[in-house]
């Protein structure tokens, strides 16, 4: 006899460290603390407790937040050129210059209303050259990556 499952069961696993029970000798209480000093952690003011009947220390795996578009860039061409431009003419100066004059790796160049394209860099070491250097002359033009949040709005 076989016993179902749920389809969609999500388990929370804790791993804790186990302490030591608590004793007046200083060697055991320090060893409560084996890789945290906890008078870093007091803020300024307050005092540490001990409480007594309460685990000393706990070990947690966490999930370290992604901060999401940290490879992304906002490209401007200055000066623009009279009358329409279409997308595909700027993608075109932005990928040759991306390419052949700097040879950075990019993911995808897409429109957008803040500038004249996003660029999506395949690593945000690339994306934070581009910003430190500013204005980069590119033949008659010049070109100016932002960070994403410090576009114009």
């Amino acid at each position: 006899m076989s016993v179902a499952l749920p389809k969609h069961r999500m388990d929370l696993v804790f791993w804790v460290m186990s302490t030591p029970p608590y004793s007046l000798n200083h060697n055991h209480a320090a060893m409560a603390y084996q890789r945290a000093d906890p008078s870093w952690f007091i803020p300024h003011g307050m005092d540490f407790l001990e409480v007594a009947c309460r685990q000393t220390m706990g070990r947690v795996v966490a999930v370290r937040h992604y901060r999401k578009n940290n490879d992304l860039a906002i490209v401007t061409i200055h000066p623009m050129p009279e009358g329409e431009v279409t997308f595909h003419a700027i993608h075109n100066v932005v990928s040759d210059f991306l390419i052949h004059e700097w040879r950075i790796v990019f993911m995808d160049i897409q429109l957008t209303h803040l500038g004249q394209a996003y660029v999506r860099f395949k690593n945000a070491f690339d994306r934070d050259q581009l910003i430190q250097l500013g204005a980069i002359p590119f033949g008659n033009i010049s070109l100016t990556f932002v960070e994403l949040n410090k576009g114009r709005n």
